[in-house]
């Protein structure tokens, strides 16, 4: 196994099994970093988890139990108005230059000798993309995601739709977003997920801050996010994942990889747009086939 390990290690973690939120002052923002060492012994991949909108670091448990504790280390950060990570009254605090610095932190924060392994979930998955081609990954997995939005009408109309959830988040409770959240077609199919996962993936997303999410659609949204699509054919090997129920996102990642050749495409049967949640255990054999 080899990789590119050219890291400061200053930050870096030092617990064996830390399963509690470690923070740290970025910026404007007091985030939350999980990290969980492997048990045993060797040479252990890291991989830096990034959730997607209204979910937290939390959301890749299942994961990690399914992959096996000893397989690798784990870092799970918090998004800027997510999960146990502050949410500051500024837009600037969850703007793309602030998650960059989040992500700087979290390479830091990696054992120097472990390859760094990024996987990055719909949101998480977007903000990763702008960072694909200066953070030292050995590998790359982009799931449920897409470089953003290229076509200017279809950047304008999301954020239109996003205006209207902000809109509701600041007048009505999280409880009633969230489920208004949960009944879009792309969401739905989550309330499927066993219990009781499904139950602790709703109390988390209501146990988000209604400041938080909205300052977070303002600042990088899809509509509003820089779009990454002109830089594709600049980006280092790449594999992409998608359910076989996520039509919008299969296809998607369908055209990036008839047209530039290191992107791989893989798609994971029996689950939709939240893999990770929904069939952690497919999605696990994958990794550890890629990741051996």
């Amino acid at each position: 196994m080899t990789g590119r390990t050219n890291r400061r290690s200053s930050s870096r973690l030092k617990s064996s099994e830390q399963d509690g939120p470690v923070f740290h002052r970025i910026g404007l923002n007091r985030v939350a970093f999980r990290y969980f060492s492997a048990p045993t012994g060797g040479r252990h991949p890291t991989i830096l988890a990034l959730h997607g909108f209204t979910g937290s670091g939390e959301d890749f448990f299942p994961l990690r139990d399914a992959l096996g504790h000893d397989a690798a280390h784990w870092l799970l950060p918090d998004w800027p108005g997510h999960g146990q990570s502050s949410s500051p009254a500024v837009v600037e605090a969850y703007q793309l230059p602030a998650c960059r610095a989040i992500l700087s932190k979290a390479v830091q924060m990696a054992p120097p000798e472990s390859p760094l392994v990024l996987l990055g979930y719909s949101m998480g998955g977007r903000l990763a993309w702008h960072e694909l081609r200066s953070l030292p990954f050995w590998k790359i997995f982009l799931l449920s995601t897409s470089p953003g939005l290229e076509d200017p009408p279809a950047r304008a109309r999301r954020r239109e739709a996003d205006a209207a959830w902000v809109h509701m988040l600041e007048q009505e409770p999280v409880d009633t977003f969230a489920e208004a959240w949960e009944r879009q077609e792309l969401i739905r199919p989550q309330t499927g997920i066993p219990e009781p996962r499904r139950t602790a993936l709703a109390r988390r997303r209501r146990m988000n801050t209604a400041r938080g999410l909205a300052f977070s659609l303002r600042a990088v949204g899809s509509g509003t996010l820089p779009s990454c699509w002109s830089r594709l054919g600049e980006d280092p090997p790449t594999v992409l994942l998608t359910g076989e129920r996520d039509p919008k996102f299969t296809k998607t990642a369908g055209r990036i990889r008839a047209t530039y050749p290191q992107f791989h495409h893989m798609i994971l049967p029996g689950c939709g747009h939240a893999p990770h949640l929904e069939a952690p255990e497919a999605l696990a054999a994958v990794l550890r086939g890629e990741l051996c």
